[in-house]
This record gives C-alpha cells, structure tokens and sequence, in this order.
C-alpha cells in the first residue's frame, strides 16, 4: 500500500471541512481516508504540560517547603480521555510518509500540534497548512501552497515558552498564596499571569467608583427660537460652561431670560464626513455584540467559532481589523454574493467594492500578520441559525457592506450668540447622507442601544443662522447636575481595555510590546474573564463585572507580598516583547525560561516573607483529606481536597443544616460526626443522625442513633425519606 500524507486538524468540524473541499473521502472509525489522504483531528488539547504530581508525588500534598516547584527537565502528560485517540494518531502515522500540520492558524494551534508530535515521538516530514477561511476554494488554495514545518519553529518555541512561564508562575503563585494566605471558606487563591493583572484592573475600577465623592454643578440652558424653529443652546462662560453655585446659576437665567431676545455673533456650518468603521477584529466584535446584545465574550467567540466552522466567516480569533489588496480583489465576488442573502439584498445599490478597496482603513498589508479581519466567506447561511450566530453574523456581514459604502455625511451647525451679555452656544448636527449607516441599522430595536446625551453633545438640528441675526429668548432655566463615577467594565468594555491595557507604563519596551496587543490574546481573553467568574473573583451585576470580597483580598495580599507585578500589565508586556523576539529568533527560548524560573522563585520568597492574616495560612484551620492527606479547602458551599483527581467533596450544607466549622473537622478528622440535630426530611419534618464519610470522600451517609422500641419502623421511614435528598446533597 502506498504511503499517504497523514494531515492533523484541530477540531472535527475543520477535517470535515477540508474532506468536502477535497473530495473522495470515507469515513473510517476515528478519522476519515482517501486515495492520497489520512486525515484526523485532535479535539483541542490531547496532550499538556504536566502536572507537579506527575514529576514526584510528594507534589500531590501542597507544602510552602516544597517551593518553588522548577521542573528539571520538562515532560508532557495525555489528558484524561485522550489516550484512545493519541493511539490512532499514531497508528495513522505508521501509514504515513509525512504529516501536515492542520491545526489553527495560531500560537495555539502550533503548540498544539507539535506537543502531539513530540509526546507520540514522531519523525515524520512536517508541512503546515495555513488557513484563514474554510471554503472550499480557500481550503484548496491553502493546500496548493503547503509550507515547511520547520518555517514555524519560531512560532513553536514562542508558544512553548508561553505555555512553561505561565506553569511556572501559576502554580508556584496559587500554591504559595492559598499556603501562606488562604482560609476556610475563600477556597484556593488563583493567581496567573494574565488573569490578575485583569483582576485588578476591575478591582481598582471598584475602588475609584468608591472613592469618588460626586461634585454639584449647575448649567444655564436657554429655549430659542428664530423664523418658527425652537433650538436648544447653553450657557458658556470663561472656564466652561459648569457653575458652582445654585444662586448664580438662577440669577444668570433670570437675567438671560429678562434679555428677551439674543444675537448671533458668530456662525459656522460645515459638512463633515464621517468614515465606515473599520472591519471586525475579534475584540471589536466581541465589545460590539456585548454592547448591542448584551452577550458575553466567551458567548460571542463561541457563535464566531460556530460560523467559522459552519464556514460563513474567516478565521475569527484574529487581532487585525485589515486586510490585503489580494484579498479585497476578491471583494467584487464576495459583496455580490452577500447581497443575495435575505435581509442584505436591499442594499445593493449603495454599495461599490472599489470604495474599501481604495481605503487605507480597509487595506493595509502592513498591519496583517497571522489573520487578517473577519469577513463573511459569501457562503449562504441557513434560515435557522441559533440566535447568537444569527446576531454575529448579522454584525460581521452589516460591517463589512458598511465599508464597501460611501462616508456618511452630517452638517454640524455652531452658533455663538449674545443675550444680555451673556454668552450662549447652540450645536447640532443633522445627517444629510446616510451612507454606510444605512448597512450599520441593528437587526431590531433592543435595550443595548446606547443613547447619547443631546445637552452634550449638541443633539438636535439648530437653524442655519447668520452673524447679526436676532432671535427671540423663549424660556431659560438653571440645570442641577452632579459629577458622575467612572463606570464599572461590561465584559465589551474590559476586553477593549484588556487590549489597550499597558498605555500608561513607564517602561517604554514593554509598553511597545503590548501596544495593539494588551493583556491576553483575542482567543484568550474570553476564557480569561470566565475563569475569573468561576474562581469567585468576579460576578456580573446586569452587563457590568464587578469584584467579590475574594477578588478585592487577593490584589491586597498582591500588594502586601510584595509582588506588585502579578498585578500589573508591565509583566505580561515584558514576557509579550520577549516572546515575540523568541518567535522572530532573535532570542533564545532557553534564556528567556532562565528568567521565568528566576521570577517564580522571586514569587514564593516574597510570599514566604510575608506576613499572614490572622487565622490564614499553614497549618490549615482544617484537618488535612482523610483519603491522601492533601491540604482541603472549604469554599462557599463544600469542602473538597486540593488534590487533581481526589474524590473528597463534602457540602457545607446537609438537608437544610449548615455544618460548622467544628462539625467539618470532626468529620475529616474522626472520618464521622456525632449525632447532629436539624435535618429536614422529605416530608419536612426534622430529625437527628451522624454523617458519615463515605470511603470515597464522594460525601457522607447517615448513622441514625437507636430508636426505643416501637419506634423502629418511624426511624426506617424517615431514612427512606431522607435518601433521595441525601444522595443530592452528598453529591455537593
């Protein structure tokens, strides 16, 4: 049997994708085959660093004596589940005569790809297929252009540098800040490279909505008419147009109102046009649908995900907003296309794609590195997408024929006018062309639509006036208003401010590194959030994100230890503008793991020099696990070990009955409680009984004491009756 060429994706939906683009492929139990292919995915990340215990399992017990934890030579480990499909790659591979690298486009998908490679000890010629869209045609063009393997090995040993700094300091941090910090009832204290830095900018968002202290003012706005038209204009004095005192602010209407008419002085009308805004990244895309939507980011990386897969866009988890002239050649084609889709037809007329393509906001080859922006693939979408893809795709396709329209026009009228000496100004603007605002409209009214302040910003039409013109004071009254609080991040806001996050660092390289990068990367950021969510640093409030009392004591006890840069971007631009010098070669990957290793061990010092809070720390309030003697942790509803892969999960709460402290310790430590009051039945009715651990930590049974004679059968019902509950709460 002749040798075929193995080709590894990331996902099912791409190898499917690319078996269609292809063609004359069967499906096999595992992967799919034809005459000149094996083809095959790896569902994310079948292989990962591996864990402290897999290199000693002393590592298993968290120990402050034990760090750091510097793992002399560095292994991979299979993923629970994994080991049946890393079996077939390799089988797959002994059929093979080279394998061609078909995971994401990335840092990622490089990583991805290669840790397979190298933990399956493969030696096969490598290719690497580069795809940014999954069309047929793009797919087909892709393959015709296969390069090297070895033209990524930058790539690779960024990735691989990325994924080693961030282990290094994630584990040797949390474990050092849940020993010396943590207590009953906060649970493990997460800490990571990019995940608190991002905690503390919610954190000191929170602190300046507390510390502002809102200041009174007052505004003069005055009621004018001239030729039967009503306008608007305001005060405007000296040093603004805020007064500070409530008296004045009266008296200066009053006196605006005795002038009964006013006098323009000074006029100025001019038509400014206003640009489309720029095609997509996946952060602008994600604030877009947060703020229009209301979804959040990791919701709308998962509908752009689903369409790419679906192939109705590009490749979505890019960081550009630009594209190619190659690319938008291929415009023409494409917006034709589009505008047979239902809903779009309607805009054909206004559009031209020679607009976008002469538009340095739209084509840009210099600013297209790994992906260019997302763009709809032309392809027809179904009539029953689920709604969060119907609401992104509707958002990408409407940007896209926005910039292939033309400006939109608006006339902005400033006029300065006298009354009684008193100076007042009018603006308005009124939209004389539509233009891309056309293709800009949202699929349907909804309450994300923000509402701009007409006093601020001019809002309504005011007549076309000349100097010298006289106009009749209708009414003037004084405005009371206050400062406002800066505004708690939505989840759209926090990815934009992620993005731009390190624009105020004092060090100049690192805040290059991060300029048009920030904290994260666009695939990333969405899971960053998440994680902070499920850590119990974070909840939503409506749309805003605000800190728990967890959140707010880890960047404290950040600070306290010394280690102000776990909360800083500066870090994470250090390790971005060295990391990307590793990728270009300019640095070697080795040195760069030198540094992180050094500053993990900086990390555990400072903590281990620092002062704990009362009643945290080591020795643990509770006892250690009863199974593998593993440090527990008591977070808000159970008690469970710190352990990967230990059963000990016990709930706080019991059939309606909170356990103490005290009653936690006893049952880890005696494996048993004594007899407790307070449970309640299935029936509601209360009784008395001993939890007992179950032998595999999973949770606790119930020991009822002896029932007197003639009471037996009584006893016998109410543990029928508290069965079904009991398994639920065991279960935690």
């Amino acid at each position: 049997m002749p040798f075929k060429s193995l080709i590894l994706t990331e996902k099912p939906s791409v190898a499917r994708a690319i078996a269609d683009a292809l063609g004359d492929f069967s499906r096999r139990d595992g992967y799919l085959e034809s005459p000149q292919y094996l083809l095959t995915w790896a569902a994310g990340h079948l292989v990962d660093l591996a864990r402290p215990e897999d290199y000693d399992p002393r590592y298993e017990h968290w120990r402050m004596d034990d760090l750091p934890i510097l793992p002399a030579r560095w292994e991979l480990r299979t993923r629970d589940g994994a080991a049946p499909h890393l079996r077939r790659i390799a089988k797959l591979a002994r059929q093979a005569a080279e394998i061609v690298n078909a995971c994401d486009a990335g840092r990622e998908g490089e990583l991805i790809f290669r840790q397979i490679y190298e933990h399956l000890r493969l030696r096969l010629p490598v290719r690497r297929l580069w795809l940014t869209s999954l069309t047929p045609q793009a797919i087909r063009q892709a393959f015709a252009v296969l390069r090297p393997g070895s033209d990524y090995d930058g790539l690779y040993a960024s990735a691989l540098a990325r994924a080693r700094g961030d282990w290094l300091v994630g584990i040797n941090a949390t474990r050092a800040f849940t020993l010396r910090f943590g207590s009953p009832g906060q649970g493990v204290l997460s800490v990571g490279r990019v995940q608190t830095p991002t905690l503390a900018m919610i954190v000191r968002r929170e602190h300046e909505i507390r510390a502002f202290r809102p200041e009174p003012y007052w505004e003069v706005h005055a009621t004018l008419s001239a030729g039967g038209r009503t306008f608007r204009a305001r005060w405007t004095g000296p040093h603004g147009h805020r007064l500070h005192d409530a008296d004045a602010a009266h008296a200066l209407a009053q006196r605006i109102c005795g002038a009964v008419s006013a006098v323009v002085i000074q006029a100025d009308v001019r038509d400014e046009a206003q640009p489309p805004p720029q095609l997509h990244d996946l952060t602008s895309l994600q604030r877009e649908a947060n703020r229009r939507f209301g979804l959040t980011a990791a919701q709308a990386l998962e509908a752009a995900q689903a369409l790419y897969e679906a192939r109705l866009i590009t490749y979505p988890r890019t960081d550009s907003r630009y594209v190619t002239p190659d690319l938008a050649a291929t415009f023409p084609g494409l917006l034709k296309a589009v505008l047979t889709v239902p809903g779009f037809d309607h805009l054909g007329r206004a559009t031209d794609p020679s607009r976008a393509a002469h538009s340095r906001r739209v084509v840009n080859p210099t600013k297209v590195t790994d992906h260019h922006a997302i763009l709809p693939t032309g392809e027809r979408p179904a009539a029953n997408l689920p709604r969060d893809q119907a609401l992104v795709y509707d958002l990408i396709v409407r940007r896209f024929l926005a910039v292939c329209m033309p400006d939109a026009l608006d006339r902005r009228v400033r006029l300065t006018l006298d009354a009684g000496g008193e100076r007042l100004e009018a603006l308005g603007v009124t939209a004389m062309e539509p233009g891309w605002r056309a293709a800009d409209r949202p699929p349907g009214p909804g309450p994300e639509e923000e509402v701009p302040d007409a006093d601020a910003d001019g809002g309504s039409e005011v007549p076309e006036l000349r100097p010298g013109q006289v106009v009749r004071v209708d009414a003037a009254e004084s405005v009371a208003k206050q400062t406002r609080p800066p505004k708690r991040y939505t989840e759209g806001s926090l990815v934009a401010a992620m993005e731009s996050a390190g624009q105020n660092l004092d060090d100049e390289a690192a805040r290059e590194a991060l300029k048009g990068r920030g904290l994260g990367t666009p695939a990333t950021r969405a899971a960053i959030i998440e994680r902070l969510k499920q850590a119990g640093y974070v909840r939503a409030h409506g749309k805003a994100l605000v800190p728990t009392d967890k959140g707010e004591r880890l960047i404290d006890l950040v600070h306290r230890a010394a280690v102000p840069l776990l909360a800083s971007p500066q870090l994470t631009g250090e390790w971005e503008k060295r990391l990307n010098d590793v990728a270009r070669g300019e640095e070697e990957a080795g040195r760069m793991e030198q540094a992180m290793r050094a500053f993990a061990g900086e990390i555990v010092a400072a903590v281990r020099a620092a002062s704990p809070e009362p009643g945290a720390g080591e020795p643990h309030t509770l006892p250690s696990c009863p199974l593998c003697g593993s440090p527990v942790v008591a977070e808000r509803f159970e008690v469970r070990c710190t352990r990967a892969g230990c059963g000990l999960r016990v709930s706080r709460r019991i059939l309606g009955r909170a356990l103490s402290d005290a009653e936690l310790a006893a049952l880890l430590r005696d494996r048993r409680t004594p007899v407790l009051e307070g449970f309640t039945g299935k029936a509601g009715k209360t009784f008395a009984a001993a939890l007992v651990l179950r032998d595999d930590g999973s949770g606790v049974n119930f020991e009822f004491p002896p029932a007197p004679r003639g009471r037996a059968k009584d006893r016998q019902r109410r543990e029928r009756r508290a069965r079904p509950s009991r398994r639920r709460a065991a279960a935690g």
